[in-house]
């Protein structure tokens, strides 16, 4: 557990400089891609680097699997771009109830409204949060199940 949490303060020290360094810049991305980067971290147990991070993100925002608005159009796309970081080709993970093949559920991303915008919270299987990278609290607009699969 401890090495859980102590991924998770590196991941989040990493995404805040990520975000101070690219105000400017196309790299600037949304909590909620923050949370689907995080999944394959804390499932693996291994964090990445912020500049593997940096790429990841560029790399999404030019395929536009993330939106110039922040919006993630491809959720698994993106955690799978962090598992081929990782080198972990031998699990996928997958997002919401509409999947042929669930797998295991292991958690479920919430979306919250706070003063009319929209932040994303990952939480567990007792939908209680788990990695909240805005720190933000607020209403429950919507919850999607995050499942893992063998390949």
């Amino acid at each position: 557990m401890r090495k859980i949490i102590f991924i998770m303060i590196i991941f989040c020290v990493s995404m805040h400089l990520i975000n101070a360094q690219s105000r400017d810049s196309t790299a600037f991305h949304s909590c909620e891609a923050t949370v689907i980067c995080a999944i394959p971290q804390l499932l693996t147990g291994t964090n990445i680097s912020s500049s593997e991070m940096t790429s990841i993100i560029m790399q999404a925002r030019n395929d536009n699997i993330i939106l110039t608005n922040g919006k993630v159009a491809n959720r698994e796309m993106l955690a799978e771009r962090v598992l081929l970081s990782l080198r972990r080709t031998e699990i996928v993970v997958t997002f919401g109830s509409d999947q042929l093949i669930r797998g295991a559920l292991i958690g479920y991303i919430i979306e919250i409204s706070s003063n009319n915008e929209s932040h994303f919270v990952l939480a567990g299987t007792d939908r209680r949060p788990i990695f909240n990278p805005c720190n933000v609290n607020g209403s429950i607009v919507s919850t999607q199940e995050v499942y893992v699969n063998a390949r």
